[in-house]
């Protein structure tokens, strides 16, 4: 199978008086100037970003940021762990989704504060060959927690409902006999969304499912896409499922949302189609209006951006110019008007993570405010 998508869910999530960030930003490298940026955040809000750092023994610890501290969640890990889901807080508790290594299996799990909890397979044990936790969503006290797992030589996409393991079917009720792949979960009015794809023999298929059954998402006539496409972010609002994605239209990747089932292009400035790829990575809704954040390519690098109700806004380095190196925005919440947005970058060196709040860039460090020595990145999921 040639596959030209390789994504995972990504949100943030926002509280009164807090801020909660997780930025979901697996293998994505990007590249940002060497300046600190600003040293104190003025806002009511407080961040919290969800990812993982590699420490100086050279182990990845699964990790989330609480303003500018360090919290690690490897207890009891040996080997390396990764938080790359989206953060979810409930009453008061930081939750995120991901997955741990043992012998040379990935184990799915997600962790509720510090306390790490193993998801098994549908007898309720763990599974015998490699599965992973993408995103998480806490509603009224249950926890869903998506991901994949393999089953002979098959990838399928599934939840967890707390423990309880819930398959995701196909079209026609049936399991997956090619490749499908679930990013984004949201929970609203007491049904569960899925953003992601599927596999048709000849080209990925984007697609969500509503409480396990499936819908395929159309191109702007209302028809199938004759190439590629795939669905990455999801979120419902008064009801309405808004879901971040893009399609290829035979020589590049096309940013797009879909409201509902209708297909809404996403362009750079002036309205004008991009020259090169251009990515949706997440999306969220507030009082109406829908923000995507994502990144265009210029032909050497990918530059950060945000849409808001289709109009681009570019984000900037830690002294306010363009990037001039690869750069990943990958998770986006509005907040009383303000939008913030988070991702990683490559500074030469190192994998940094990062976020924006409006225009104005800073960089996550250690907990004794030291950059990361050998780097770490930032994964995430929602609006809370």
């Amino acid at each position: 199978m040639k596959n030209r998508f390789i994504s995972f869910s990504w949100k943030i999530f926002v509280k009164r008086a807090s801020l909660y960030l997780a930025i979901a930003a697996i293998a994505a490298l990007c590249a940002c100037s060497d300046g600190d940026g600003p040293g104190t955040i003025e806002t009511p809000y407080r961040p919290i970003f969800g990812g993982s750092y590699t420490d100086a023994a050279g182990k990845d610890v699964p990790c989330y940021w609480e303003g500018t501290t360090l919290h690690r969640m490897d207890a009891g890990l040996e080997s390396s762990g990764y938080a790359h889901s989206p953060v979810a807080v409930s009453g008061g508790t930081v939750y995120a989704a991901g997955y741990y290594y043992k012998n040379s299996n990935s184990i799915p799990c997600y962790w509720e504060g510090s306390s790490r909890r193993e998801l098994n397979n549908d007898e309720g044990v763990s599974f015998a060959t490699s599965a992973r936790a993408f995103a998480i969503a806490v509603s009224n006290g249950t926890v869903y927690t998506l991901g994949e797992y393999i089953k002979g030589s098959v990838s399928l996409p599934c939840y967890w409902e707390n423990a309880s393991l819930h398959e995701l079917r196909n079209g026609v009720g049936g399991s997956f006999t090619s490749a499908a792949h679930a990013y984004s979960i949201a929970v609203s009015g007491g049904a569960v969304y899925v953003a992601g794809y599927y596999y048709n023999g000849t080209r990925n298929v984007p697609c969500y499912w509503i409480d396990d059954v499936l819908y395929e998402l159309k191109n702007g006539a209302g028809g199938n896409f004759t190439d590629f496409a795939s669905a990455t972010s999801i979120i419902v609002s008064d009801g309405r499922a808004y879901i971040a994605g893009r399609y290829f239209d035979g020589s590049k990747n096309v940013p797009c949302y879909w409201d509902g089932d209708s297909l809404h292009e996403l362009n750079g400035s002036n309205g004008n189609d991009f020259m090169w790829s251009a990515y949706a990575n997440s999306i969220t809704v507030s009082e109406g209006t829908v923000y995507v954040v994502g990144g265009y390519g210029n032909g050497e690098i990918t530059i950060p951006c945000y849409w808001v109700d289709g109009d681009i806004h570019v984000l900037k380095d830690a002294i306010g110019g363009i990037f001039t190196g690869e750069v990943r925005a990958l998770a986006i919440t509005v907040a009383d008007g303000k939008v913030y947005t988070g991702g990683a970058c490559f500074n030469g060196l190192r994998s940094v993570p990062c976020y924006w709040e409006g225009e104005v860039f800073y960089e996550l460090k250690d907990s004794e405010g030291n950059r990361l020595v050998k780097g770490g990145s930032v994964e995430s999921s929602a609006s809370y």
